[in-house]
Protein backbone atom coordinates (compact mmCIF):
# COMPACT_ATOMS: atom_id res chain seq x y z
CA UNK A 1 0.00 0.00 0.00
CA UNK A 2 2.87 1.99 0.96
CA UNK A 3 4.10 2.09 -2.76
CA UNK A 4 0.57 3.25 -4.23
CA UNK A 5 0.68 5.77 -2.02
CA UNK A 6 3.52 7.01 -2.50
CA UNK A 7 2.77 6.89 -6.16
CA UNK A 8 -0.40 9.10 -5.78
CA UNK A 9 1.90 11.81 -3.54
CA UNK A 10 4.47 12.53 -5.96
CA UNK A 11 3.22 11.51 -9.70
CA UNK A 12 0.27 12.49 -11.32
CA UNK A 13 -1.60 12.00 -14.95
CA UNK A 14 -0.09 9.26 -17.26
CA UNK A 15 3.29 8.89 -15.03
CA UNK A 16 0.76 8.27 -12.25
CA UNK A 17 -1.38 5.91 -13.80
CA UNK A 18 1.46 4.34 -15.78
CA UNK A 19 3.50 3.47 -12.12
CA UNK A 20 0.33 1.93 -10.61
CA UNK A 21 -0.57 -0.31 -13.46
CA UNK A 22 3.49 -1.45 -13.29
CA UNK A 23 2.98 -2.10 -9.84
CA UNK A 24 -0.60 -3.44 -10.19
CA UNK A 25 0.98 -5.81 -13.03
CA UNK A 26 4.02 -6.88 -11.08
CA UNK A 27 1.24 -7.86 -8.31
CA UNK A 28 -0.89 -9.79 -10.85
CA UNK A 29 2.27 -11.58 -11.84
CA UNK A 30 3.44 -12.51 -8.03
CA UNK A 31 0.34 -13.90 -7.35
CA UNK A 32 0.42 -16.09 -10.33
CA UNK A 33 3.74 -17.23 -9.08
CA UNK A 34 3.04 -17.80 -5.67
CA UNK A 35 -0.13 -20.06 -6.99
CA UNK A 36 2.03 -22.12 -9.01
CA UNK A 37 4.52 -22.51 -6.65
CA UNK A 38 2.36 -23.19 -3.90
CA UNK A 39 0.74 -26.51 -6.30
CA UNK A 40 3.97 -27.46 -7.06
CA UNK A 41 6.00 -27.88 -3.82
CA UNK A 42 3.44 -27.48 -1.31
CA UNK A 43 0.52 -29.31 -0.46
CA UNK A 44 -1.64 -26.24 0.61
CA UNK A 45 -5.40 -26.80 0.29
CA UNK A 46 -7.54 -24.07 -1.57
CA UNK A 47 -8.33 -22.16 1.15
CA UNK A 48 -5.09 -21.69 2.41
CA UNK A 49 -3.53 -20.65 -1.34
CA UNK A 50 -5.40 -16.80 -0.65
CA UNK A 51 -3.59 -16.52 2.48
CA UNK A 52 -0.51 -16.58 0.63
CA UNK A 53 -1.01 -13.73 -2.01
CA UNK A 54 -0.40 -10.41 -2.35
CA UNK A 55 -4.37 -7.85 -1.76
CA UNK A 56 -3.56 -6.19 -5.08
CA UNK A 57 -4.29 -7.35 -8.73
CA UNK A 58 -4.35 -5.21 -12.17
CA UNK A 59 -5.83 -6.70 -14.80
CA UNK A 60 -6.22 -10.60 -12.80
CA UNK A 61 -9.84 -9.98 -10.73
CA UNK A 62 -11.11 -11.96 -8.03
CA UNK A 63 -12.64 -14.15 -10.18
CA UNK A 64 -9.97 -15.50 -12.08
CA UNK A 65 -7.57 -16.05 -9.07
CA UNK A 66 -10.29 -17.85 -7.00
CA UNK A 67 -10.52 -20.30 -9.91
CA UNK A 68 -6.56 -20.68 -10.26
CA UNK A 69 -6.20 -21.23 -6.71
CA UNK A 70 -9.09 -23.54 -6.70
CA UNK A 71 -7.71 -25.92 -9.43
CA UNK A 72 -7.53 -29.06 -8.42
CA UNK A 73 -3.90 -29.72 -9.71
CA UNK A 74 -0.95 -27.70 -11.07
CA UNK A 75 -2.01 -28.65 -14.33
CA UNK A 76 -5.82 -27.93 -14.59
CA UNK A 77 -3.99 -23.78 -13.19
CA UNK A 78 -1.61 -24.18 -16.27
CA UNK A 79 -4.40 -25.21 -19.00
CA UNK A 80 -6.52 -22.21 -16.84
CA UNK A 81 -3.55 -19.61 -17.42
CA UNK A 82 -3.12 -20.56 -21.07
CA UNK A 83 -6.82 -20.11 -21.69
CA UNK A 84 -7.14 -16.68 -19.62
CA UNK A 85 -4.05 -14.86 -20.01
CA UNK A 86 -3.64 -12.58 -23.15
CA UNK A 87 -0.42 -13.30 -25.22
CA UNK A 88 1.31 -10.43 -23.89
CA UNK A 89 0.73 -10.90 -20.29
CA UNK A 90 -1.77 -9.99 -17.90
CA UNK A 91 -2.48 -6.52 -18.79
CA UNK A 92 -2.40 -7.95 -22.73
CA UNK A 93 0.43 -5.63 -23.62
Amino acid sequence: RAILDGVARGFSGKDRRDLEDYFLEQCDFDNIVRIIRLKKHFSVEHEEVVRYLLPYSGKLKGGFLKDLTNAASLEDAMQLLRQDIPAGGPSGH
